[in-house]
Formats: C-alpha cells, sequence, structure tokens
C-alpha cells in the first residue's frame, strides 16, 4: 500500500483538488438555477464538489489521502477525552470499542467506504454520538467497529471472514449469546451485514469464512444504512437522484471492481448472492427472521441507491416474512424506512460535513434503535 502512495503524484492530486473546486464555485452560482438539486444551498454545493471529487480520483490517490481506521478511532478519542479500548482478535484484526464492553449489548458496527475506504472519524463521532444517547436513555449499550482488511489489498470474500472471526470471538471469547446482539452497517458496511446474514444463513462455500452458529438463537437487531445491494447502475434513481446525492456512478465501479478483482473497464462488476444481495431471491431470505432480529433497512429518497434499496427491501420482507409466518418460526418484523430528499448515508454524512441539526433519518434510525432494547 505504500508502494501506490508514492507513485501519486502531486501534480494529480492538485488537478482533482482543482477541478473540485472549480465545481464549488460553479454550483454557487448556479444553484438557484437547478431545480432538482439538494434541499438547501449549502447541500447543494457541497454535494457537487463531493461528486466532482470522487468522480474524479484514482484509486491510488483515494488511498494516498486515507487515513486509517483505527487512527481515526484514537483521534476521535483523544478529541472527546475518552480511554480507547482496542481488541486484537485471532487474525491479527482490530475492534475498537465505545462504551463498557461489559454492557448489556453491543452493536457490531460495520462501517461503509465501498471496500476500499476505512471508517472516518465521523463515523465514530456519530457512533460515539448514538452509544451516548442510547444509554442516557437507559439502555445498557456499547458498540464496537471491526477494523477490516480494504481492497484492494484484500478482495471478497475477506472481509465477510474477518466479520465472523468477530462474531465467533462474541460468541465464544466474550460469552455472549446472540440475543445480546444487534449488527449495523452504512453503504458497504451494510453489504458486510447482509454477505453475515447470509452466511449464516448459507455458509459461504470458501474454506476463508469460518461457519458461524448462533445456537438457535437470532440476533436482537439489524439495522442497515443505505446498503449498497447492487452493483448494477440502471436504476432510474441513478439519473433522477443524480443531483441531490454525494456520487455518482463512476467511483462504485471503480470500488466494487477493485473489491471484487474485476476489471472496471468492462462496467458494473457481477458479484453472486452474498456480494450483491440484490441478486438473491426472496427463497433466500426465508430463514432471515430467525437469525437476524428485527430489522430496519433505512434509505435516503434523494440518493441513487433508492431505487434498488427499496426493490432489495421488498424481496427481503417477502423472504423474511415467509419464514416468519411458519409454524415453529420465530416472529420478527422487517421495516423500510425511505427519508426524503436526503442523501447516501445521511444520518453520518450529516456529521462528517459539520451539520448539527439531525435530520429525520437520523431521528428515525435512533427512534428504531431506541425501541428494541
Amino acid at each position: 500500500m505504500s508502494e501506490k502512495k508514492e507513485s501519486v503524484s502531486k501534480l494529480g492530486l492538485a488537478a482533482v483538488t482543482a477541478g473540485t473546486l472549480f465545481t464549488a464555485l460553479s454550483r454557487l452560482l448556479t444553484s438557484p438555477f437547478h431545480p432538482h438539486g439538494a434541499p438547501t444551498f449549502k447541500r447543494d454545493v457541497m454535494y457537487a464538489a463531493s461528486r466532482a471529487q470522487l468522480r474524479n480520483m484514482t484509486l491510488a490517490q483515494e488511498k494516498h489521502l486515507e487515513v486509517p481506521t483505527d487512527k481515526a478511532y484514537l483521534d476521535v478519542c483523544k478529541a472527546r477525552g475518552v480511554q480507547p479500548e482496542v481488541i486484537v482478535l485471532s487474525n491479527g484484526k482490530k475492534v475498537n470499542w465505545i462504551g463498557r464492553r461489559s454492557s448489556k449489548y453491543v452493536l457490531v458496527y460495520l462501517h461503509g467506504g465501498g471496500y476500499v475506504a476505512p471508517a472516518t472519524p465521523g463515523h465514530f463521532a456519530y457512533l460515539s454520538d448514538l452509544t451516548t444517547l442510547l444509554n442516557a436513555a437507559g439502555h445498557d449499550i456499547s458498540t464496537c467497529i471491526l477494523s477490516y482488511t480494504l481492497a484492494p489489498q484484500a478482495q471478497y470474500p475477506t472481509q465477510l471472514a474477518e466479520t465472523s472471526v468477530l462474531i465467533n470471538f462474541l460468541l465464544s471469547n466474550e460469552s455472549r449469546s446472540a440475543n445480546s446482539l444487534l449488527i449495523a452497517g452504512d453503504s458497504a458496511g451494510g453489504n458486510l451485514c447482509l454477505a453475515l446474514l447470509s452466511h449464516i444463513l448459507h455458509p459461504h462455500p470458501s474454506a476463508q469464512v469460518p461457519r458461524v452458529d448462533l445456537k438457535g438463537e437470532s440476533l436482537k437487531a439489524t439495522v442497515l444504512i443505505s446498503p449498497w445491494v447492487s452493483f448494477a447502475d440502471a436504476d432510474h434513481s441513478f439519473k433522477s437522484n443524480a443531483q441531490t446525492d454525494v456520487f455518482d456512478a463512476k467511483p462504485l465501479i471503480r470500488w466494487s471492481s477493485a473489491w471484487l478483482g474485476q476489471s472496471p473497464s468492462s462496467g458494473p462488476p457481477v458479484g453472486d448472492e452474498y456480494a450483491e444481495p440484490r441478486r438473491a431471491s426472496a427463497d433466500w431470505w426465508e430463514g432471515a427472521a430467525e437469525v437476524a432480529g428485527d430489522v430496519l433497512i433505512w434509505g435516503g429518497g434523494g440518493e441513487i441507491f433508492v431505487d434498488g434499496i427499496q426493490e432489495f427491501a421488498w424481496k427481503f420482507a417477502e423472504g423474511y416474512n415467509r419464514g416468519a409466518g411458519k409454524e415453529g418460526r420465530k416472529r420478527g418484523r422487517c421495516e423500510l424506512v425511505i427519508s426524503p430528499r436526503e442523501p447516501h448515508e445521511a444520518p453520518i454524512l450529516d456529521v462528517i460535513l459539520g451539520f448539527k441539526e439531525k435530520e429525520h433519518g437520523a431521528r428515525a434510525i435512533e427512534g428504531w434503535v431506541q425501541s428494541k432494547l
């Protein structure tokens, strides 16, 4: 990875920066004339700049600028005056903890970033605030964040294998019941949550991925924030929300191709049911109610993923509810919430961009999680 960083030219980075600034300045002048832009002037300019930056960067440039997940965690702990707690798993991967490790419940969080980018300080700030809010409401819960290996250094199904090691650690080494665990993730992290559920229901064929046995229990709950359920870019929302989201199809192809080890020049890559959950049938998810607990699928009405998220959610819910309705099966509830005009992973993005007021999505997720504890 260090060789990649050394190979990035300052001129190339300067060109990307200049292009981003030019886009931002142009949007400052033209935003009032974009009837289908983001909800506010400030958001419209910031989202346009984000689209330009992500569209024009290369994978090597992204890697050059990234701050590792573990450093972001330590930086946030230092800024907030909190003592960090880091667990090292048997495979050498680190787990960063927020709150008391001995809490009644643990939120296992899998961060987004297209499988190529680390968790940001915004992720940790969001999760720290959420954990504090839940405890202040009387719920005994902590959060752990897996620092999984990023692509292209490690490709599919490495991240699923590492997640499985973490879940097994919590069940065995920490002597936790599955019902004390909630799993959650944004974007690629939501994809990884679904891969884990698929793996529990239908063990992955790769010997690299250890089995996960919940011993007849279900997880407490599953929260999917703007889950990356498909690599295809043909949904209408890729056009209708082109001016209201923070990226377009180009970086998505770059990231998914790096993760699956396919060439980006041939267009969006194709994954299996574990890597691309939208491809799974309703039958595939029929046992989900017995392992996932209650499920929240959240999407932003202004994100390019929203059509795919809704189609996936309907299919997932069909299998989930069909299984839950069978005699002797555990009953649960699967809910889809779409927050109007909000972009991709808005609750976390707002923290990253410095917006203080919580929008509908952040409030909906907080309220839903509280209702499950």
